[in-house]
């Protein structure tokens, strides 16, 4: 049966973008979808089919292979990876399926394509997983694998497009073997290849839905330029177009057979040949193959015979034709998707392409040294082995894209006053894509430059000027001269630096003027020298230029860009913002000339309509520019979202901006390092004199815009700090430093600038540590020490180094060594500027300071890259950096309680058969909120304590022991403090700060999101922080004594049931959360999100009535916030959300007098939807002016049981009778009297109906321990007018529905800006909430076929009230666009504030503020 569906897209026109080999960048599909526009996306192959077990399935070849194109693995670490000395083992244990693919965030739903994808598969992929498509065990969305069997149609622009596919590499011998395939898919090892009843099955797919009217696509791995078999096939089954992978081509290629072949017979010769191969393979099985196969399988080989047989006949032979093939079939090889794209532009019937291409890159030709000729005035350096001249530069290979024979040093390394350690030089030379820069010729004090010496070989090295071989001693005076002339080189500084700054043509004639003679074997020509814009690297090596100094230096032939991108546009505005902002805010803010924006892009994120600071905006024209400019101009006075801009500009690309940089315009800076700049003009402040930081900074290569040889200060005093080393003489060590860094961390080097420039802030010594420790083993293998120099002052740096203080890698302590006793005396130090806190004890050996004096530069070096190297993911239990006994010893010592070591709630009832605890106290509560709140390793929602890996393993510990799985600690923290202090919370805030740890904040469990939880994190516990008190002239912090409230104020551990007694206590009545038993937390979550209640419509929302709070921020300092003191952050806690601001650790609210109420209550069964629609549609009729009476309370809707608990606050049972009698005889009459109950209730006050209704033992809920996901949309007036099609969709959804009448009344009364909870609240009249839930043991496939159906039924909700908002505590984890969902336009202000109080992220948490800059899994940045 053949698997065929019908795509109609837009009929007047579509862009179809084709690309090969995206090889596991899946995320690149949907931005390369954005860019061209495309509504659908075809493939090629390698598409990325691996998951985690499929890296057991893959040979080391293949595994090697991966590793040497694979996207996602950083230049540097693959470099390290590929080395010649690194066995496959090496390889094995280092590479995760995450460097490989991201397939499994596809398949479990963390990444989604928002287009269709047609792709066959490659020569690499997982076989099993294709096998598991083809079975139906894995489906994508939107994803659709083009095989044998399967085809779709595309109705799009006039034409009906016909896909066929034909995946895996074309290995002639091979067409018989499938491998571990089953049927006709064949492939085993990580490859993946084509056989002959593939191609069979194809054919037969082909007949079964040939349609005349139809355009015909084949779409093959294999190239049917390179294979007469495919070609062969294409014509066989009457193609109109093909395209293939083009073998890691820079270019595309377009072509059909008439444009390529001479003539007729070369198109047959062609297919010949392709016959030709397949016969002689054919031939050799035959035998085999027929006394195997079944009878379906002989159908299929017979097909391909006659695939193979269809050669057209020959020119002349009698009433022969032209194959219409010849001249009529189109063709296209594409480049990897890195390189360029095809797309299809498909517009009232016609096909119209458009390549792209990256190219190759012929600049190198304007700066490369041409051969000598005869009467030339300069010859090419000497080679390194014997005398002869270097050849001619090779062209540019894919491989390259650059060559450059300026210098043959092949063994240079860098030039450094201190020896550096062996493996650190062959660090430099190891890395391909980064290799050590030769010595640069530098001018000496005459205005003449120095040609650098070659370095010689061992045998038949080059000869010097003076013809004999060069010594140690050449070399060692050689050096000291170099000394001599640094000292010189001071006096004469700017016309030196201006020699070396000039570039291009004129630069180097001038160079070469000034450059002595250095003759070569029988001939004394002048030698050129180089200039810092050329491009040495030695003749017939493929090493290329340091990518800093390609960055930095004057020329345009450094190599292939790998980006890949397109000229900027010209009419395009740069704006940096003061606040963060979306693609429609900029679009109100350019209003006037808004219909002339082409695009908008945000530079530092790739997700659409992410709010940013750094932003182009592009215009169709000049003249829309310009009014965008006057627009955003400081004269105009015009603020986006409340702010200013900081910064309206025309854009310019790299090379510009480095060109005004050339002429001086950098230089103007008064001595300006980043964040160095104008804080004074002392030693080591970086101020106007240029001190240590700056000049350290600018040594190194670090500074922004400075350029070879330039003065990198020329503010006042800038004429006596000490010369700076240029970026082309640093570049080298710098590349090394790079190296060892980028290995692990995952940094681009190219990144370089924007990486050392961060804020530096005050960062903990362990933090430091860390970076030092991962690479330990590249340092410095026998030691593990780093000697850092000299005392951190609270107002300078460190001079250089010293082996008097030290710093145990392995452990983080700090030492000082006794200028007594020489032994080493633990040290407990402070943070100062960037680089070192201590706090660390124990005594240890003596470390190696003369490595450390020869990388000098390291500690700026990675205090700068703290921030975005080591912090770019989170420490985890079991990662090297996860700290050791002695340091949790020290943090006990710090702490009122013992460490918690949270625990799976069920692990009492493991073993099954001899359970370790009372496993019948664990089941009897494990429905009980409360008793579930006092364990720390339980969840309110049992989902949340499990751990789901990509492959589908589920790591959990299951209540059913029946299930015959083990207990496992699943998502629970394995360490955590049970916090009873602030100053418990302030040490364990500090401890994750300091250790870079994931942290999770903790008090009752009940999270939705499951924001409590986190697999290998660190747990705060709040919970038994009770402590209440109440005030009824409560006066917050810094408020004038004339505001007072009636308050309680509780601690962050204090739950709802506590806090009503204490109210009912004082005479008062408090807004708060309505759970079975009160077992939700007053002082966290529920607030922070939101808070509401059914009291919400007379008294308002949970934060309507909160006045002040204190909390525990990143930095470890305890603030208060209310309308007085911190305001921006009291704003941002009512409602931006918990565990994302800080630990809040108590919260006061206003309370309110006692009042009597009225309960409503309606219960029935129904057997039909109709009868339950009808009962809603009637709810929702009358709903809005029950609201605006102060009515709140619930519905709720299963299967077949309708509840609804509603309350009346202050209102007599006379008037509820009256009000709601016509609604109960409604209810009565529609779902029948006998099956109905209905009833009111006088309550004295709100706790009598509270223990009544949602008590330890409630009337109408009963306990249940639950898996859960819920989905949520507020509904306003609006929505509700149309009351009947709303109920009809309330009745469809196939989950449990609660309706939350919670809004309305005194909530829509709040000024919305007040606060930053999302404005929708104010509209609303009712929260919509849908549950999904399920029972222990369900497969990781079966959950996420529950997890797609709760996205399913959010699209629904989404519908009923497009943008329309939800609440936070009770939303989905599937949002698309959580930001403007949850916060609405205030999502903006949020990110500033949180930017402000948790600049280094320490408090992530689910959608929460700032989560969009981390992964799925919230450890790593993004």
């Amino acid at each position: 049966m053949v698997n065929t569906q019908t795509k109609v897209f837009d009929t007047a026109q579509g862009r179809i973008l084709c690309i090969a080999d995206i090889r596991g960048r899946l995320s690149g599909l949907n931005e390369l979808a954005r860019e061209a526009n495309a509504v659908a996306v075809i493939h090629t192959g390698d598409f990325g089919f691996f998951e985690a077990a499929s890296l057991d399935r893959i040979n080391d070849r293949t595994l090697r292979h991966l590793t040497t194109y694979s996207p996602l693995i950083p230049t540097a670490q693959r470099n390290h990876l590929l080395l010649p000395e690194n066995p496959p083992a090496h390889i094995r244990q280092t590479v995760t399926i995450n460097l490989l693919s991201e397939f499994p965030l596809l398949l479990s739903g963390q990444l989604s394509l928002q287009i269709p994808v047609y792709t066959v598969w490659g020569a690499c992929e997982d076989v099993s997983i294709i096998e598991k498509f083809r079975s139906g065990t894995y489906s994508v969305p939107n994803l659709h694998v083009l095989d044998e069997a399967t085809t779709r149609l595309l109705d799009v622009g006039g034409v009906k497009l016909r896909l066929f596919g034909l995946g895996g590499a074309l290995v002639p011998h091979k067409m018989f073997d499938n491998g571990d395939g089953n049927a006709t898919i064949a492939g085993g090892q990580g490859t993946m290849w084509t056989t002959a009843l593939q191609i069979g099955e194809l054919v037969d797919t082909a007949q079964r839905v040939y349609d005349a009217t139809e355009t015909r696509l084949l779409v093959t791995h294999a190239s049917s330029g390179r294979e007469g078999i495919i070609n062969q096939l294409a014509l066989y089954l009457k193609a109109d177009l093909t395209i293939s992978a083009g073998l890691h081509f820079r270019y595309a290629t377009s072509y059909n057979e008439f444009s390529i072949q001479s003539d007729y017979e070369g198109f047959r010769r062609k297919l010949i040949q392709g016959k030709e191969q397949f016969d002689k393979i054919w031939d050799s099985v035959k035998t085999q193959v027929d006394a195997v196969i079944d009878e379906n399988q002989r159908v299929l080989l017979d097909k391909v015979l006659h695939v193979v047989e269809r050669i057209p006949p020959p020119q002349g032979t009698p009433n022969a034709q032209d194959e219409p093939a010849w001249k009529n079939c189109w063709n296209w090889n594409l480049c990897d998707a890195a390189y360029g794209s095809l797309i299809l532009d498909i517009k009232e019937g016609r096909v119209s392409a458009e390549l792209k291409s990256q190219g190759f890159n012929y600049a190198y030709r304007r700066t490369a040294t041409a051969p000598a000729t005869p009467g030339s005035s300069a010859t090419p350096l000497p080679k390194g082995t014997g005398g002869t001249a270097t050849p001619a530069p090779p062209p540019p290979t894919a491989a390259t894209g650059v060559t450059s024979t300026t210098t043959t040093n092949t063994n240079a390394t860098p030039s450094l006053d201190r020896a550096i350690p062996p493996h650190l030089a062959n660090a430099g030379k190891a890395a391909s894509s980064s290799p050590s820069t030769p010595l640069l010729s530098k001018p000496l004090a005459n205005g003449t430059a120095r040609t650098a010496t070659p370095v010689t070989s061992t045998t038949g090295g080059s000869t010097p000027a003076n013809g004999q071989s060069q010594s140690d001693k050449d070399k060692s005076g050689e050096k000291g001269e170099r000394e001599k002339q640094k000292k010189k080189d001071k006096k004469d500084k700017k016309d030196k630096e201006k020699s070396a700054e000039k570039d291009g043509k004129d630069g180097s004639e001038d160079a070469a003027k000034s450059s002595p003679s250095t003759p070569a074997p029988n001939s004394q020509p002048q030698t050129k020298p180089l200039s810092s814009s050329s491009t040495p690297a030695p003749g017939g090596d493929d090493r290329i230029k340091s990518p800093v100094s390609a960055i930095t230096d004057g020329s345009g032939g450094v190599r292939t860009p790998k980006s890949g991108k397109p000229p900027r546009n010209p009419w395009t505005i740069f704006m940096r913002l003061a606040v963060s902002t979306t693609e429609e805010d900029l679009k109100q803010y350019f209003s006037e000339v808004k219909d002339q924006i082409v695009k908008v892009s945000f530079p530092s994120s790739t997700t659409a309509g992410r709010a940013q600071k750094l932003v182009y905006v592009e215009f169709g024209d000049e003249e829309g520019m310009r009014k965008g400019l006057e627009v955003g101009s400081v004269e105009s006075g015009k603020k986006l979202n409340g702010e200013t801009p900081q910064q309206v500009i025309q854009a310019m690309d790299k090379s510009e901006r480095e060109k005004e940089r050339g002429d001086g315009q950098s230089n103007q800076r008064d001595g300006n390092f980043g964040t160095f700049s104008r804080r004074g003009g002392g030693r080591g402040r970086g101020g106007h004199g240029g001190g240590f930081a700056s000049r350290g900074l600018a040594a190194a290569g670090l500074t922004r815009g400075g350029r070879s040889g330039s003065n990198a200060s020329s503010g006042p005093g800038a004429d006596n700090a000490p010369r700076i080393r240029s970026e082309a003489t640093a570049a080298p060590l710098f590349q090394l430093l790079l190296q060892l860094l980028a290995i692990r961390s995952h940094i681009a080097i190219h990144d370089y600038e924007a990486l050392f420039m961060p804020k530096i802030q005050k960062y903990p010594l362990k933090a430091y540590r860390n970076i030092l420790y991962q690479y330990n083993n590249v340092i410095y293998p026998s030691s593990g020490y780093f000697c850092p120099f000299g005392v951190l002052g609270p107002r300078q740096f460190p001079a250089l180094f010293s082996a008097e203080n030290s710093l145990d890698v392995e452990t983080g302590d700090c030492y000082k060594r006794s200028s007594v006793t020489g032994n080493f005396k633990r040290l407990k130090c402070t943070i100062r500027s960037a680089l070192f806190s201590v706090s660390m004890f124990s005594p240890r050996r003596q470390c190696f300071s003369t490595m450390m004096k020869t990388l000098w530069v390291l500690p700026l070096f990675a205090s700068a890259a703290i921030g975005q190297s080591a912090f770019s993911c989170r420490c985890l239990y079991n990662d090297p950096c996860w700290p050791g006994e002695d340091e949790f010893s020290q943090l006990q010592s710090n702490l009122s309680q013992p460490l918690i070591r949270p625990v799976p709630l069920a692990s009492p009832c493991y073993p099954a058969d001899d359970p370790s605890g009372n496993c019948t106290e664990v089941l009897q509560n494990a429905g009980d909120g409360r008793w579930l709140a006092d364990r720390a390793g339980a969840m309110q929602s049992m989902n949340f304590q499990n751990f789901i890996f990509p492959n589908g393993t589920i790591e959990a510990c299951y209540l059913n022991v029946s299930l015959g799985f083990p207990c496992e600690q699943g998502s629970i923290p394995p360490i955590g403090v049970d916090a009873r202090t602030v100053e418990d919370i302030q040490t364990a805030v500090m401890f994750a700060s300091q250790h870079n740890l994931r942290l999770v904040i903790k008090n009752t469990g009940h999270d939705l999101l499951g924001r409590s939880m986190a697999r290998d994190s660190f747990m705060l516990w709040t919970h038994h922080l009770k402590n209440i008190s109440y005030n009824p002239s409560f006066v917050p912090e810094d408020a004038p004594e004339d505001e007072t409230y009636d308050a309680l104020t509780f601690q962050a551990g204090v739950q709802w049931f506590e806090a009503y007694d204490a109210a009912e206590a004082n005479g008062r009545i408090i807004v708060g959360g309505i759970t079975n038993g009160g077992s939700v937390g007053s002082a966290g979550g529920w607030l922070l999100g939101g808070g509401h209640s059914a009291f919400s419509p007379q008294h308002g929302l949970g934060v309507d009535n909160v006045v002040q709070f204190t909390l525990v921020v990143a930095s470890g300092e305890h603030l208060t916030a209310n309308a007085h003191i911190n305001p921006d952050l009291f704003w941002a806690l009512r409602g931006g959300g918990g565990g994302t601001f800080g630990v809040v650790t108590s919260v006061t609210y206003r309370t309110h007098e006692i009042t009597p109420l009225t309960g409503v209550f309606v219960d029935f069964n129904f057997s039909s939807s109709a009868v339950v629609k009808d009962v809603l549609s009637e709810l929702y009729r009358i709903w809005p002016n029950l609201s605006d009476a102060g009515w709140g309370g619930y519905t709720l809707k299963d299967d077949s049981t309708y509840t609804g608990i509603y309350v009346a606050p202050n209102i007599s049972l006379a008037d509820v009778n009256e009000t709601i009698s016509p609604f109960f005889e409604f209810v009565q009459q529609t779902a029948g009297p006998g099956n109905t109950s209905t009833s009111l209730q006088e309550f004295e006050s709100f706790s009598q109906w509270y223990q009544q209704v949602f008590g330890a033992q409630p009337t109408f809920f009963a306990n249940t321990v639950f898996n859960r996901l819920t989905s949520s949309r507020l509904l306003p007036k609006a929505v509700l007018e149309d009351h009947a099609s709303l109920a009809e969709t309330s009745v469809n959804f196939t989950d449990h529905l609660t309706l939350s009448h919670v809004a309305g009344g005194a909530v829509s009364q709040v000024d919305p800006n007040t606060m930053s909870l999302n404005s929708a609240w104010r509209s609303a009249l009712i929260l919509m909430t849908v549950r999904a839930s399920w029972e222990d043991g369900l497969t990781a496939d079966e959950i996420h076929a529950i997890e797609n159906r709760t996205k399913d039924e959010l699209a629904v909700m989404e519908s009923l009230n497009p943008g329309g908002g939800s609440y936070y505590n009770e939303a989905s984890l599937f949002e698309l666009n959580f930001q403007k969902t949850f916060w609405g336009d205030h999502y903006a202000r949020l990110e500033s504030i949180k930017d402000r109080y948790d600049p280094q992220g320490l408090f992530i948490v689910a959608e929460g503020v700032g989560s969009e800059r981390w992964d799925s899994s919230l450890n790593c940045r993004i």
